[in-house]
């Protein structure tokens, strides 16, 4: 149980760190060493993003319980090859976390293989389209092939995205690979939201607020309601008709997502933040989310239906914003350490309930499979 130094509004870099500390198969690497040997040397930063990250955990691992590690090394790394996160500015710790998890992942990328000797050919036939099913997995063969690292390999899964034409039903499809999944909070829960300093839900009689703060309790909804909201078909009119394959011309489409593979690390970022006319506020929409069985069943692409591997996921970990603005308030997490939660507040650590992670506060929640 180590803490972090807040080096000076780094707190939205030290709650995604301790985060990441809570996922072994990143973590044993670089504690042993053995992540050196994967280090590819013409990356942008050279490795020097994993070689900061893996003096971190060294660092961490080595420190005495309840005592804290500076990580000034990584953020100066950090800042090097990303100048917007220079200085002692507040950002988003959703944004630093993919930097980060980027940077690692293209220090850590390994040499493509040969490609695969391509199959001969069979006889033609008149209608003769691949399977959507054969394409996504052609198409995540051939990601992987050329994006291998153990980030890819630990955080990396794919989304399917359909399009059908209005006019003849033709459906086209494409894949794409996803590191984190940002879903939105459904429109009916997003209004008309108040939540305290420490982001967790204003009681209706207000009992202790600030004098003149409103009180209304925030809306709510589910995880599960998020994710319908994430796959809900999206009409495409007007300007956002699309060419489709088959007709040529522009036409009204509908467009869906599902999930057609699934990581190890499943990472989701709950969209809490959205333009108003006079800034980015933050939704303090109460979102309720499972720490145990996240089954993701409904959401996958039902040619995975059969899949060996269930898409099931347990909570081990939640970055947390307390505050209203994007610019301001303050970031923990919420770690699990055993069978026991506990809250990294920068150099603070303290034991925290199940209960208490459920709230309007919480941004980026980490699973397992």
């Amino acid at each position: 149980l180590v803490g972090l130094t807040n080096l000076g509004n780094t707190c939205f870099l030290n709650a995604p760190l301790q985060c990441l500390l809570g996922v072994a198969p990143l973590v044993e690497v670089f504690l042993d060493g053995s992540y050196a040997a994967m280090v590819n040397g013409a990356s942008p930063s050279k490795g020097a993003i994993a070689h900061a990250f893996a003096e971190l955990v060294r660092d961490v691992y080595a420190a005495e319980p309840h005592s804290a590690v500076s990580p000034a090394k990584l953020k100066r790394v950090i800042g090097q090859h990303a100048p917007q996160f220079q200085g002692h500015s507040q950002h988003d710790c959703q944004e630093l976390f993919r930097y980060l998890l980027d940077g690692l992942a293209e220090d850590l990328k390994l040499p493509p293989p040969p490609p695969p000797r391509p199959p001969e050919p069979g006889p033609e036939t008149e209608d003769d389209e691949p399977a959507a099913d054969d394409a996504g997995e052609s198409s995540w063969a051939a990601y992987r092939r050329n994006n291998r690292s153990l980030v890819t390999d630990t955080f990396c899964g794919q989304l399917r995205s359909s399009v059908e034409c209005c006019s003849c039903h033709h459906v086209s499809t494409c894949f794409d690979p996803y590191l984190d999944i940002s879903l939105p909070i459904p429109a009916a829960a997003a209004g008309g939201n108040e939540a305290g300093p420490d982001g967790r839900p204003r009681n209706a009689a207000g009992k202790g607020n600030p004098r003149g703060a409103r009180s209304r309790l925030p809306n709510a909804c589910t995880l599960e309601e998020c994710l319908e909201t994430f796959t809900e078909p999206e009409v495409l009119e007007g300007g956002n008709k699309v060419t489709c394959e088959r007709c040529g011309k522009l036409r009204k489409c509908v467009k869906w997502l599902t999930i057609h593979s699934w990581p190890k690390i499943l990472v989701l970022h709950v969209k809490r933040f959205a333009y108003t006319s006079v800034r980015r506020e933050k939704l303090a929409t109460l979102v309720t989310f499972p720490v145990k069985g996240l089954d993701l069943g409904n959401f996958i692409s039902k040619e995975r239906d059969g899949a060996a591997v269930k898409p099931v996921y347990d909570l081990f970990a939640t970055s947390d914003h307390l505050g209203d603005r994007e610019t301001s308030g303050h970031y923990v997490a919420n770690c699990a350490v055993g069978d026991a939660w506990h809250q990294f507040n920068d150099a603070r650590v303290s034991p925290v309930t199940q209960e208490e992670l459920q709230g309007a506060a919480s941004y980026v929640l980490f699973y397992r499979r």
